[in-house]
């Protein structure tokens, strides 16, 4: 099969310069054999990196990593001094994050992180998270207080983003249980979670 050819082409912030070799990979699954060209690209921001094709179509390569850069520093508020600096609101020390901070970062990546294997049922299919909540501090204010042990991030109506007015703290076990139901039942999500709400939640 003649290889297409995607020179001159961009995707997101990728420019497509050349062609540059052929990669054999091998599935482990079934020992088949897979042919992946890559390709030298130009970043909006002039650094080269070179991408598999598949990966540039499918959106799973979207920079050369300077937009997850750029990401991370919005919404961590890094100091200056580079990607190494530290995080002001001091809940990722070490490499080690907070309980909440790590809700807030799988937040973040279900919404943005194509190569999840859950992203289809959030920013696949236009979940989004609003402007306020993509700075760690502004989720804080709005959801530290309420926040407990073991809690899990749900979303009121399952159609909606993630917001103040849609989100609540939930048991690990309510939180499962929603889903299970909301799975079953796809053509009335709200009553649903209304009817679990009344019946499942106990606020520490």
């Amino acid at each position: 099969m003649a290889r297409e050819d995607i020179s001159g082409q961009k995707f997101e912030r990728l420019l497509v310069l050349r062609y540059i070799r052929t990669d054999c990979v091998q599935q482990k699954n079934n020992n088949r054999t897979h042919f992946i060209a890559m390709w030298e690209c130009l970043c909006d921001c002039g650094t080269t990196k070179i991408v598999s094709g598949p990966r540039l179509k499918s959106g799973g390569v979207r920079s050369c990593g300077c937009l997850q850069r750029e990401v991370l520093a919005k919404n961590g508020r890094r100091l200056k001094g580079g990607p190494g600096g530290k995080i002001r609101h001091g809940h990722c020390k070490n490499g080690k994050m907070t309980k909440i901070y790590h809700s807030w970062c799988g937040m973040i990546q279900r919404i943005t992180n194509r190569n999840r294997n859950q992203f289809y049922r959030y920013g696949g299919r236009g979940i989004t998270v609003n402007q306020r909540w993509q700075i760690f501090d502004n989720f804080l204010e709005d959801m530290g207080s309420t926040w407990f042990l073991g809690a899990n991030l749900h979303r009121l109506n399952n159609d909606l983003g993630y917001s103040k007015d849609n989100c609540i703290w939930l048991e690990a076990s309510v939180h499962q249980r929603i889903h299970i139901n909301q799975r079953i039942y796809k053509d009335s999500p709200k009553k649903i979670t209304k009817n679990l709400l009344l019946t499942l939640l106990s606020f520490p």
